[in-house]
């Protein structure tokens, strides 16, 4: 009886050990985003593709002091794009809007349930079916720029 239930603990044990560690249960920071701006004619615009498996992408945006600003939520399909926006604009459509107060010099924090994602984020003219203006922002890793 002791050699069976010692042989069970081994088993249960090494099947524990075999768990994948990189698995993620629930949603993990995967890219930061210094530079937002939601003021006046002025709003960020983050676009997201999950690449081969579906999730669901966070972006919560900080004002210059750290207090959240606003978020919003999107279940994304395996390989489906998604744009988030601190507001909507004339001449881009984002799926979801963060409803985030004025922000003149914030961030965005993206979490998403898989680490298979990939973001570009730009600064754009909301004012007009044409933006007048146009600028991309960096998408970092975490909290990481290259070289940390």
């Amino acid at each position: 009886m002791h050699r069976i239930a010692l042989a069970a603990a081994t088993l249960v044990m090494t099947l524990g050990l075999a768990m994948p560690a990189a698995a993620v249960t629930g949603p993990v920071l995967v890219y930061t985003v210094p530079g937002i701006i939601n003021f006046i004619a002025f709003g960020t615009f983050i676009i997201c593709t999950a690449v081969n498996t579906p999730q669901t992408v966070t972006v919560q945006v900080l004002d210059g002091s750290g207090a959240a600003a606003g978020n919003a939520s999107l279940a994304i399909p395996a390989n489906g794009t998604r744009m988030f926006g601190t507001s909507g604009a004339l001449g881009l459509s984002p799926d979801a809007v963060t409803s985030s107060p004025a922000v003149t010099r914030g961030y965005a924090q993206i979490s998403s349930t898989s680490k298979a994602l990939i973001c570009s984020a730009i600064l754009s003219d909301v004012t007009s079916g044409t933006p007048a203006f146009v600028s991309s922002l960096p998408v970092l890793k975490g909290a990481k720029q290259r070289g940390q």
